[in-house]
């Protein structure tokens, strides 16, 4: 299940996401318009793929804790420890990633990710001209994590015509032409999109 693409800048955030939800066990298509991200407030989201119901009740519970003020990073190793001490549900087979971020409490943009099976976790605060880029593929997805973030990067220029300060419209351009790439070979991946931006 799912393809998530989120790009953080200093300025803003975008966060795009097919909607196929798919049976882990049968491949059964159960879902083709389902939102993958949570817009917790003006400034903050959550995003994750794998496992439906365990990818919302995370998502949940990262809300509760940014409404309550939590710091970003302490949000990070809570989420880490709760993943790791739920191996009986998060397993290689059923695994979740999650990604969030936004603009933290002192308004610096700021994207933090982690994904159970392979144990990397992402996190920066852009400054200037840069990129946090991070790009979430569903559980039994076959496709090369580093393979992926090459092709995007080629997008990302195609898309940006050589501006060094992208605006979100174009940065968008870039995550559609990625989803489309991933659903062309990965069928738990569609081609109907919800979109979210966050402008600091």
């Amino acid at each position: 299940m799912s393809f998530i693409s989120v790009v953080a800048t200093e300025k803003f955030v975008t966060i795009m996401a097919d909607g196929r939800v798919v049976n882990m066990d049968s491949g059964e298509i159960i879902e083709e318009n389902f939102i993958k991200y949570l817009q917790v407030n003006e400034k903050a989201f959550i995003a994750f793929t794998g496992t439906k119901d365990t990818g919302e009740a995370m998502a949940e519970t990262i809300a509760r804790r940014i409404i309550e003020g939590e710091d970003f990073a302490k949000i990070h190793q809570i989420l880490i420890g709760t993943i790791e001490s739920l191996k009986e549900i998060i397993t290689d087979s059923r695994p979740v990633s999650i990604a969030f971020g936004g603009f933290n409490k002192e308004g610096e943009a700021e994207l933090r990710s982690y994904a159970s099976k392979s144990k990397q976790t992402l996190q920066f605060k852009p400054k200037g001209h840069e990129f946090a880029t991070t790009l979430m593929t569903g559980a039994n997805s076959s496709l090369d994590e580093k393979d992926l973030h090459v092709v995007f990067e080629g997008f990302m220029r195609e898309a940006m015509h050589g501006n060094i300060d992208p605006s979100p419209s174009q940065i968008i351009q870039a995550q559609k032409l990625m989803n489309k790439y991933v659903s062309e070979r990965d069928y738990t991946v569609n081609n109907i999109t919800s979109r979210l931006v966050l402008k600091k």
